[in-house]
């Protein structure tokens, strides 16, 4: 994530990319919450109308990586201040999914 450009980044997103970048990634695959939408509609199969998923789609969740995000002191002085799980699909530079741990 240190080397992607700014114009690469998909504009929708849950939390501030300056944020997200402070955060730690999070190693253990069991972590990874969500799959990329976009890698799922790139990997799919479609035979005699039936949707048909490579298992190594599911084993990798596309290119999902997870860091341990938390909002900005300040969002917590002023009591909206979140932290969890972030999924980043680092293929399309996306983030995908959030869950929360704690909450003000």
């Amino acid at each position: 994530m240190d080397t992607w450009n700014v114009d690469e980044l998909d504009p929708e997103i849950i939390f501030p990319w300056e944020d997200v970048f402070k955060c730690r990634i999070i190693h253990d695959y069991n972590c990874n919450l969500s799959l990329c939408p976009l890698c799922f509609e790139e990997n799919r199969k479609s035979i005699r109308g039936e949707v048909i998923i490579p298992d190594k789609i599911f084993e990798k969740f596309g290119e999902v990586i997870t860091v341990y995000f938390r909002s900005p002191d300040y969002t917590w002085k002023d009591l909206f201040g979140q932290e969890g799980y972030l999924s980043i699909c680092i293929k399309h530079k996306r983030q995908i999914g959030f869950d929360y741990k704690v909450m003000n």
